[in-house]
């Protein structure tokens, strides 16, 4: 039931402004949770191109590419995050447990 309330809100949100980042990225971690991962890299990809500048895409969509396996990917989009946002942490961090284990 979290799950869904969690969904139903972040839905009304798109309602109102389809392209905002946040209820997105909250939409696609909803998905992530409930075991939907194909379809929540689609909605990373839409946040990604909505917003491209968006480190909290980076940073979000990055993580989940890890988790799926795609280092790689994760590594190019933390890379870009770290552009985005120099100096972050999150991404240094990230970047750091990604090539331990290339």
């Amino acid at each position: 039931q979290r799950w869904n309330d969690a969904w139903n809100h972040f839905e009304r949100a798109l309602d109102a402004a389809p392209d905002y980042v946040r209820p997105l990225l909250g939409e696609a971690q909803v998905l992530e949770k409930t075991g939907r991962g194909a379809e929540a890299e689609g909605v990373y990809q839409r946040a990604l191109r909505a917003d491209p500048w968006s480190p909290d895409v980076h940073l979000n969509y990055g993580v989940w590419l890890a988790v799926q396996g795609g280092k790689e990917e994760a590594r190019s989009m933390c890379e870009q995050g770290l552009r985005l946002a120099p100096g972050d942490r999150r991404f240094q961090r990230n970047l750091q447990r990604l090539r331990a284990r290339m």
